[in-house]
């Protein structure tokens, strides 16, 4: 199978299972299929990860407010971190931190809420003041910030949780599964 996308004049005429749509999602789906040995297509009206993929990209974190969240979520993680390895193409991963900020009390009770299942998963996160936050900020941010320190009620800093590459870097590697047809 090549791995260029098949064309309108070269499209199977039957598959076990068609996927619609060839974002990050679709792309993914069709990936877990051919893991599996099933015959499957994908079929995307413009050009791969054209469409909400755009969207979304970089905001693959470890921490969700659900243990089934996080465990989907971690998944889609491990398996971004090691496409390179089984595709041979760089999907542009990357390990960065994240902070989220509470600007008033009921946001930095959710934190507190995130921070506990996050070290119950045996992750590294941890809690900061209004003081210690700046120096966990871009520097632009500490310019410029997004919340009056005033406002700032503390933050939940996670490190260093995981960024995937853009979405052509993704979509070129979900396709290049050695099963897939798209």
């Amino acid at each position: 199978m090549s791995s260029e996308p098949s064309s309108q004049s070269t499209l199977p005429t039957k598959a076990q299972v068609v996927v619609i749509g060839g974002g990050v999602v679709g792309c993914s789906v069709l990936y877990h299929l051919a893991e599996r040995g099933i015959d499957a297509i994908l079929i995307e009206k413009n050009d791969l990860t054209n469409g909400a993929t755009w969207h979304a990209v970089g905001l693959v974190g470890k921490i969700r407010s659900s243990r089934n969240a996080t465990r989907l979520i971690r998944y889609s993680a491990e398996l971004y971190r090691n496409l390179e390895k089984i595709t041979g193409q760089s999907a542009g991963w990357t390990e960065v931190g994240s902070l989220k900020i509470a600007s008033s009390e009921d946001r930095m009770m959710e934190l507190r809420k995130i921070a506990t299942q996050g070290k119950s998963f045996g992750m590294e996160v941890e809690l900061l003041t209004p003081e210690q936050c700046p120096t966990h900020v871009h520097r632009d941010l500490r310019r410029r910030p997004l919340v009056p320190h005033r406002r700032l009620r503390g933050s939940l800093h996670a490190h260093p949780v995981p960024r995937p590459g853009s979405p052509p870097e993704l979509r070129g590697n979900f396709p290049r599964h050695p099963r897939r047809r798209i």
